[in-house]
């Protein structure tokens, strides 16, 4: 996959794919949250962090295990709650309309919003604000792409949908990843994933 898609803008093309989106409304309310960090640019990078961290304060996360709403983008901002992952997608994208050079680093199943000149530094991490990497952590979170950290968004997508019966929806979750740029192998999982769930559905 490719090391510079903006995951928000990756994720904004999902929401779209699924519902109608009010894309003004989106753009105004990303640009309300980098508004607030506006001021950090000039900042070192844990000042940075630190600023929207303050921005994503009216932020709740989501305890939800049905629906989608907490992972699109567009409801995420209209209703103020989201999955952690999501929580990091807005706050990178605020922070870079801002000129803060934030990224969503992780390893695919946890995720913190980082600094990419000082990774090894201060983080923001939406369950529990802003702390430093554990040695770990540092070994495996790396900063995803937008097609990377939609692959991620997808399959909770197909679990969820499946696991409450709506083989349609995660059918059309599965159908997206498929457009996604994967390597061959992992093209061969998802497209026999796609295949089950259609045979299913009919």
């Amino acid at each position: 996959m490719c090391g510079s898609c903006r995951p928000a803008r990756v994720l904004l093309g999902v929401a779209r794919s699924l519902h109608e989106v009010d894309e003004p409304t989106v753009d105004d309310d990303l640009g309300a949250l980098a508004a607030c960090a506006l001021f950090a640019r000039c900042s070192g990078p844990a000042a940075q962090l630190e600023t929207i961290a303050g921005a994503m304060e009216p932020f709740a996360l989501s305890d939800a295990h049905v629906g989608v709403g907490d992972l699109l983008v567009d409801e995420v901002l209209a209703n103020w709650t989201g999955t952690p992952l999501l929580l990091c997608v807005v706050a990178a994208e605020a922070g870079g309309r801002a000129g803060l050079d934030l990224a969503v680093a992780g390893d695919g199943r946890d995720h913190v919003v980082v600094h990419r000149a000082e990774r090894a530094g201060t983080v923001y991490d939406p369950e529990r604000g802003l702390r430093l990497l554990t040695p770990a952590e540092r070994e495996r979170f790396h900063p995803r792409c937008g097609h990377q950290v939609a692959f991620s968004v997808l399959a909770t997508i197909i679990e969820r949908a499946t696991r409450a019966g709506d083989i349609g929806l995660a059918l059309r979750a599965a159908e997206l990843r498929l457009r996604l740029p994967l390597a061959a192998p992992l093209r061969a999982r998802v497209e026999a994933e796609r295949h089950g769930l259609q045979a299913v559905l009919n």
